[in-house]
Formats: C-alpha cells, structure tokens, sequence
C-alpha cells in the first residue's frame, strides 16, 4: 500500500532534504533527516524540474564549502593538496596530462607543443645531476671525443 503525501508535506520534506544535504553532501542522513527514502527523492528529482534545480544548487554549495575547508587545510598544512588545487582551479599551468586534438591529412606536418612543465620533466636537470648522463657535455659531446 502506497502512501500518497499531501502537497504541503511535499514541500516541508523536499526543503529538510535538501538543507541536509548541502551540509553534508551525504543521501542516506539527508533522507533520513527529511523522513523519506531514497527512491522518493530521485523519483521526485526525475519529475520535478524545480526540485531538480535545488538540489543542484546545493550540491553546489555543499561542494563549495568543501573547497574553502580543503583551501585552508593547503595553505596551512598540506602541499598535496596545495597542488591538487591549484591543477584544479589552472590546469592550464599545472596540469600533468595534455589533451591533443588533431585532424590530420595526408603529406601534412603536425607540430607538437608541450608546456615547459612537460619538457622540463623530459630533460635532464643539470642543478640536480638527475638524469644527467655524466660521460656527456654539452650538445652531445662525450669525454672520448
């Protein structure tokens, strides 16, 4: 036997659901907090452009408190973070990957440009020694020549 909610209790749990969640991002505490299932949520988010809208509105704001509370933790203790941040918010600077788009014809040159992150981590670091072949100089020279 399914039970039908009237309007107004419609409302009263649509605005529990989502209170609760924008603070905890989490489904099971927030429909517990609204008194409802899980499956009377995303039924109602499937129906209810309205509803729908809300909620992506709070799981924006839950998102956004998230990335203020991870903005302090970097800047006070975690250069982890601190860096997963910052690809985040410029991928453009300090992305680790690079997405090449090419529509090439035939008998045709293709230049690839990487960042100087990317051939930064390519070439050998002469301050470090790291990857530095020591039986090589400059340009290629070996000792032996």
């Amino acid at each position: 036997m399914s039970k039908t909610i009237a309007e107004s209790e419609k409302k009263e749990i649509k605005r529990r659901f989502l209170i609760a969640f924008s603070r905890t991002g989490v489904w099971s505490h927030s429909c517990e907090r609204a008194g409802v299932s899980a499956a009377v949520i995303r039924s109602w988010l499937k129906k209810d452009k309205k509803f729908q809208k809300k909620f992506d509105q709070m799981q924006e704001k839950f998102v956004d408190t998230l990335e203020m509370v991870a903005v302090q933790r970097a800047v006070e203790k975690s250069d982890t973070l601190l860096l997963a941040l910052l690809k985040a918010n410029r991928p453009a600077k300090y992305r680790e990957n690079v997405k090449l788009d090419a529509d090439v014809k035939e008998d045709k040159t293709v230049k690839i440009v990487f960042s100087a992150d990317e051939v930064a981590d390519m070439m050998p670091n002469y301050a470090t020694g790291v990857g530095v072949d020591p039986g090589r100089g400059e340009e290629g020279e070996t000792d032996e020549e």
